[in-house]
């Protein structure tokens, strides 16, 4: 049964304890809360990729060695304080994210061993309807937003120690 969680945050306590803080541990505990809401978001995305998919997100193939859902990728960049969360890292994602047009030959195919008949010039080879998979999993921002006030919470107790 599902609960609802409510954090309640005094934001004028907030920032008089983060400028209490030295400028490295103020930045260690941002990033890490960032990147905790960060997994939180790249494990949505994995379970909406999973949702919309099915099997086609967890398996391989000879040609394609690791599945699509390794291509959701957390990115922490500690230089400039960022977290991100990308689909980039395996290109066939980009195409179930946003979908493609209407695909068509543009050149003869000669039968051989990789064709095994003759392919002609404007043969239609498909089209993959958009799943948005992506999108779903960055509007539901609730659960990322108590992940990274939960864990800024953790890191400034730790820190006030």
């Amino acid at each position: 049964m599902p609960t609802n969680h409510t954090v309640t945050l005094d934001t004028k306590s907030l920032s008089d304890i983060l400028d209490n803080l030295n400028e490295d541990n103020r930045r260690l505990a941002m990033l890490s809360a960032l990147r905790a809401g960060g997994k939180v978001l790249q494990a949505n995305t994995k379970e909406s990729l999973k949702k919309k998919l099915g099997s086609g997100a967890t398996s391989t193939s000879d040609r394609n060695k690791f599945p699509m859902e390794k291509g959701v990728r957390l990115i922490v960049d500690k230089d400039y304080n960022e977290v991100v969360v990308s689909i980039m890292k395996d290109y066939r994602l980009k195409w179930f994210e946003m979908g493609s047009d209407q695909r068509y030959l543009k050149k003869d195919h000669p039968k051989d061993e990789k064709h095994r008949k003759t392919l002609r010039k404007g043969e239609y080879r498909g089209r993959i309807g958009a799943t948005n998979f992506f999108g779903e999993a960055r509007q539901n921002e609730g659960p990322v937003c108590d992940a990274i006030v939960e864990e800024l919470a953790k890191q400034i107790n730790k820190l006030m120690k």
